[in-house]
Parts: C-alpha cells; sequence; structure tokens
C-alpha cells in the first residue's frame, strides 16, 4: 500500500464502520481492513482495487503481524463495537476497543513510521470530557452515562478509552 493515502480500518463491518469504509474508498484513500467476517463488507468496496481485506480476530493477531498490517499506513481507524445481544455485551472480551487501542497504538509506534500516523477512535457509547469537565450535560445525564459505564461493560471500556484520547494520551495505559 502507497504511504500516500492509506489507511488501516478495524470494526469495518458495522454500521459506523462500513460507512466509514465506504467514504475513504470514495475519496482515493487505499484501504487495510481488519474484519472477523467478510460477509457484512459492503459490496462495492469488495469491487474495489485500492481496498485489501483482512480476516482475522484483531485481538489474536500476534504483534510482528499487526504491526505488519500497520506499515504503510498513514491513517488507523477504529471503528469496533460489541454486537448488541447479550453475550456480545456482557460476553468476553468485555474490554474489547480497550485492548484493541493499546494493542494498535503500540503497532503504530512499533513500525516505526518516518511521518505521524493518525489515530482515529470512533465511538458513540458515553464520551465525556476529561476529568469531569462535562458542561454540555446537566447532572441527571451524568449520573446517567456513570451508570452506564458500570452497568455495561462495553460503555466502561469506550468510555475510558475515548477520555484518555480526548485528554491528549496518545497511548492508553
Amino acid at each position: 500500500m502507497s504511504t500516500a493515502h492509506a489507511a488501516l480500518l478495524v470494526g469495518g463491518t458495522g454500521r459506523t464502520g462500513a460507512r466509514v469504509l465506504e467514504q475513504l474508498l470514495s475519496r482515493g484513500v487505499s484501504v487495510r481492513a481488519i474484519v472477523r467476517s467478510a460477509d457484512r463488507l459492503p459490496r462495492s468496496a469488495a469491487q474495489d482495487p485500492r481496498f485489501e481485506v483482512v480476516v482475522a480476530d484483531l485481538l489474536s493477531l500476534s504483534d510482528e503481524t499487526l504491526v505488519g498490517y500497520v506499515r504503510g499506513c498513514d491513517a488507523v481507524i477504529s471503528c469496533l463495537g460489541h454486537v448488541l445481544t447479550f453475550k456480545g455485551i456482557f460476553g468476553p472480551p468485555r474490554d474489547l476497543v480497550t485492548a484493541a487501542t493499546t494493542r494498535l497504538c503500540r503497532a503504530i509506534e512499533a513500525a516505526q513510521p518516518t511521518s505521524p500516523v493518525k489515530f482515529i477512535l470512533m465511538s458513540s457509547v458515553s464520551v465525556n470530557q476529561p476529568a469531569g469537565r462535562d458542561t454540555r450535560r446537566g447532572a441527571f445525564e451524568r449520573g446517567v452515562v456513570r451508570i452506564l459505564r458500570w452497568a455495561v461493560p462495553p460503555a466502561k471500556g469506550k468510555g475510558k478509552t475515548a477520555d484518555r484520547e480526548a485528554a491528549g494520551v496518545s497511548r492508553p495505559e
């Protein structure tokens, strides 16, 4: 893949990820996508010569393999989410977004790119301003978000990861 306009996309078969994939390709960006199943990929993307699909479980890839997939990309975009079923929300991996973000950021560093690589985390679950500075929400709404983060594992992981990114921390702990 060319380094001029190339992106690694994870979570490209979900509602948000499929739209991101189509937008990137429509703008001429080469896309390498790591997906668990190619069955849900948009048909238009599957036939695009700038599209490369890797069918794999991101968390099961070796560090070396993941670094190889990151190499040559100037952006890494995560649209990962949990399947909206009881098992998908409460079953393993409970920290999918946090674990994937950690691995992807480490892979970017290990690839030793010659220019900065953008990391984009797309999530719609319980994003707050860091350190409680969320002035857009009232006390009731902030309370509901806290309860969701406590009760629903994906919300907790996505929220923590998004809070770290919003605070300018480039690599999750």
